[in-house]
């Protein structure tokens, strides 16, 4: 009944043949899919993949497939006995995140005040956008893995270990 819900069937549907299965799987993954069900009976090895389907109403689902060979005493592939489960929403939220990235780096990128991330503890330049090289001068690959005392932003290490004194106790410089 799980696996019915899954590919968007109603629970007493016993129509989900293997023609009918593959013909739910998206387009695009088809192919992919396919030849890796195929290798896995043929090798006796896991299927394991992440793949879209389409429901009956259009709808483009994600799932993730585990699944073992079952074999005669011939070694002949019989079937493939395992699992899916509906991973939707989790493909959705890393879109999502993605997307947020994007924005993040073309704001990062694209902004007029300089801005640079550091780790706290030891001062390394982890990133830099294009404000900070016209500002400062020094290019990305002379910034980034370097510290703010190896390029000269402090005089002295103490400078800065008061400075990121401050930032702890107050959460702002």
């Amino acid at each position: 009944k799980r696996l019915r819900s899954i590919f968007g069937l109603a629970p007493d549907d016993e129509g989900l043949t293997l023609p009918r299965f593959l013909a739910a799987i998206h387009p695009d993954d088809l192919e992919a899919t396919q030849n890796a069900f195929m290798t896995a009976l043929a090798n006796n090895t896991e299927f394991d993949r992440e793949y879209r389907i389409v429901w009956p109403d259009g709808t483009v689902r994600w799932i993730v497939a585990r699944g073992h060979g079952e074999y005669a005493a011939d070694g002949a592939p019989l079937r493939m006995t395992g699992a899916a489960l509906d991973i939707t929403e989790r493909r959705q939220a890393e879109t999502a995140q993605r997307e947020s990235q994007d924005r993040f780096a073309k704001i990062f990128e694209a902004s007029p005040v300089t801005i640079l991330i550091t780790r706290k503890d030891s001062g390394q330049y982890l990133n830099v956008n294009e404000s900070f090289t016209r500002q400062f001068g020094w290019t990305r690959q002379e910034t980034i893995g370097r510290t703010s005392l190896e390029i000269g932003i402090w005089q002295s290490a103490r400078e800065r270990e008061r400075w990121v004194g401050e930032l702890s106790r107050r959460g702002t410089v």
